[in-house]
């Protein structure tokens, strides 16, 4: 992929959200990312996709504040939400795999709600789990929310998103240090 760009700024969209709740974080994201996208106009300008970017950070923010707030269904409602929108489209027929990790993001914050208090290892890093399960969720909506938008706005094929399946995945850190980076 030519000119792609990876941020740091999803992070602070979670740790927003997981500070100051769904709607304080949703609009402190917002607010932020726009301010540096109008500071650098020259993007705004050629870059239709740069424009509504900030939303998918305020995405973030939003199902991340509601995670920790203890409003666990409402907080899965948008990442599913988007995983329906992605079944409905032609290239997510096709690439139907794609959302495997959102899927299974979804899957880890609803069992581990379910099961925290029931096995001695989560309760003692109770605390740390779930706050891995809430960011887990919250990027994973704001990876999805982009991916649709780059399919409607740039009409991209099935092709593109076949070649980048396991590129997200391999950006986690791994214990030994692989998986920084993928060039």
């Amino acid at each position: 992929m030519e000119n792609v760009k990876i941020s740091s700024t999803l992070i602070f969209g979670t740790l927003n959200g997981l500070l100051l709740g769904p709607v304080y974080g949703a609009i402190v994201s917002l607010a932020a990312i726009s301010v540096h996208r109008i500071v650098h106009v020259d993007m705004l300008l050629n870059n239709p996709f740069y424009l509504i970017s900030p939303l998918f950070i305020a995405s973030a923010s939003l199902v991340a504040g509601l995670a920790i707030t203890g409003k666990k269904k409402r907080a899965i409602i948008l990442p599913c939400l988007l995983i329906a929108i992605w079944f409905a489209t032609g290239v997510g027929r096709e690439v139907f795999y794609y959302p495997w990790l959102h899927v299974l993001s979804i899957v880890f914050f609803l069992t581990f709600t379910r099961i925290e208090n029931k096995i001695s290892f989560f309760s003692k890093n109770k605390g740390y789990l779930y706050l891995f399960a809430c960011s887990l969720l919250a990027v994973s909506t704001d990876h999805l929310a982009g991916s649709l938008s780059a399919l409607f706005i740039f009409d991209l094929g099935s092709s593109m998103y076949k070649e980048v399946i396991f590129v997200y995945p391999r950006q986690l850190p791994l214990p030994d240090g692989r998986g920084l980076n993928v060039n």
